[in-house]
């Protein structure tokens, strides 16, 4: 019996003993085989990164204008032109106009700007939005009798990703340009601003995003005061989105982690 139990307890040694080896083995092939995952997974990133150079990131800025005086949607025509070249002149230099094109309706404009040291242009569509209440008060769809409800844009642009913190800042001080010139000519407040990428992986979600831990958490939550930064996942697109216009270091700290994880 002594003789038995003696067996029983070596045999119970030796199969911890075993027992814990496999583990061991199991834990080092899973921890190579995640470092080896990690280690392609930088190497494609990173290649993806370079093709950026000649395949660049798209993006689209989107802010809307809202006029606090009596506007007709053919008199923003005109001033929004000069709106445009008010901005120009209070860049001292910095943006320029290529070119400004308004179709037949004068509902709809297309804008090219470019920034002095931007490597591609910023081209801003511009659809000036008519108000419903005036539409119903007049019998006539003419643009000299419709009242402008709201001046929504879109500005797209794109850049490779190592210039992804200059263009952004350069897209801040455009859209700081702009509302100098707008309010120089048009009475009335910007909107806050949100910025699109697209495309990201298909089916994206934000509970994704936290669990592949791919992203800091802590970016999801509100910052100091008042000013948050949020980002909402559609099928085809993530919008990072802000409750002021400014475009901050945390706004481009997002859309960097957005593009490395996500993007590329």
């Amino acid at each position: 019996m002594i003789y038995t139990d003696i067996l029983l307890g070596m045999a119970v040694v030796v199969g911890l003993w075993f027992g814990t080896k496999l583990v061991d083995a199991i834990a080092v092939r899973l921890v190579n085989e995640k470092i080896i995952e990690r280690v392609v997974q930088k190497i494609i990133r990173r290649i993806k990164i370079i093709r950026t150079r000649g395949d660049p990131v798209s993006a689209t800025f989107s802010l809307s204008f809202t006029p606090e005086q009596d506007l007709t949607v053919s008199d923003a025509t005109n001033k929004l032109e000069t709106a445009f070249q008010r901005a120009e002149q209070a860049s001292s230099g910095k943006i320029s106009i290529e070119s400004q094109h308004w179709d037949e309706s004068d509902r709809d404009g297309k804008v090219e700007i470019h920034y002095s040291d931007a490597t591609e242009a910023f081209n801003i569509d511009v659809d000036i939005v008519q108000d419903p209440d005036s539409i119903r008060q007049v019998d006539s769809i003419d643009p000299a009798n419709i009242q402008v409800g709201s001046i929504g844009l879109d500005i797209e642009f794109r850049f490779p990703f190592h210039l992804l913190e200059d263009t952004l800042f350069n897209l801040g001080s455009l859209v700081n340009y702009l509302e100098d010139g707008f309010n120089s000519e048009i009475r009335g407040s910007f909107s806050d601003g949100s910025l699109v990428i697209s495309p990201v992986d298909d089916g994206l979600t934000i509970d994704d995003w936290i669990e592949e831990e791919q992203f800091d958490i802590s970016l999801l939550l509100t910052t100091e005061g008042e000013d948050r930064t949020e980002v909402e996942f559609f099928p085809d697109r993530a919008v990072v989105k802000s409750n002021k216009r400014e475009i901050d270091a945390q706004t481009v700290r997002y859309t960097k982690e957005l593009l490395l994880n996500y993007y590329l």
